[in-house]
Order: structure tokens, then sequence, then C-alpha cells
């Protein structure tokens, strides 16, 4: 499932940046 992540994260931080990573970290950190 982190895999996905990233991926999907990797997508949105090429119009995002690295804003969109930090969130999805901690999503993925709540979740877990």
């Amino acid at each position: 499932m982190l895999l996905e992540e990233i991926r999907l994260n990797t997508s949105f931080a090429s119009g995002k940046g690295f804003y969109s990573f930090p969130v999805l970290v901690v999503l993925a950190g709540l979740l877990a």
C-alpha cells in the first residue's frame, strides 16, 4: 500500500511539488 501511495504522490508532486508528499506520509501513518 505504501508503494501505491508513493506512486500517486509522485504523480501529484509533478504539479504540486514536495508539499503533498509529507501530507500523504502523515495520512499513511495515521491509516497504518
